[in-house]
């Protein structure tokens, strides 16, 4: 009988996990998933704007190079497919070896309008002459959160590398 009592007290002393228990430990697995998910969002968020930021330096820094090699120097013999202020960058195809058609911004893969100074959502990059007369050109781009001296929305840079907020 000694061993049969034994048997009884190693069983009782092995009891599972209780319902509440469960539903605690699932409970705390969901809140962590979320906050997980919330600040991987936010890297996403981030990505996407230094992907734009890097995308429009390598712009501005391809048409400074291709209009380096021009005996007028002057940048709109590059865009002249693209003179007017506001042009989608796709819509200008292929000037001087520069390749504009797949320039897309990250979320909206050609889909979207071009960017414009009235725009509260995200847009393609667009491009155009912004002073005609002396050929300069203006690429503007979205953000969607604050990058350093550029607030979050319409930015454009122009020649020289020079980012500032809106679109002209």
């Amino acid at each position: 009988m000694k061993i049969d009592n034994n048997k009884k007290s190693l069983s009782a002393g092995r009891r599972g996990f209780t319902l509440v228990e469960l539903l605690v430990v699932i409970t705390i697995i969901g809140l962590l998933s979320t906050m997980a998910t919330v600040s991987l969002n936010s890297a996403r968020i981030k990505a996407r704007d230094a992907r734009r930021l890097a995308d429009v330096r390598q712009l501005s820094i391809a048409i400074e190079l291709a209009t380096i090699n021009l005996s007028s120097g002057d940048y709109s013999e590059i865009l002249s497919e693209c003179s007017d202020a506001g042009t989608k960058m796709t819509d200008c195809g292929v000037i001087l070896n520069l390749d504009f058609a797949n320039v897309v911004d990250p979320v909206g893969q050609g889909e979207e309008n071009a960017c414009a100074d009235d725009y509260s959502i995200g847009c393609d990059y667009s491009i155009g002459d912004s002073n005609v007369t002396s050929g300069a050109y203006t690429i503007c781009f979205y953000l969607e959160e604050d990058a350093g001296s550029l607030d979050a929305g319409i930015n454009h840079t122009e020649q020289g590398g020079t980012m500032t907020a809106g679109c002209p």
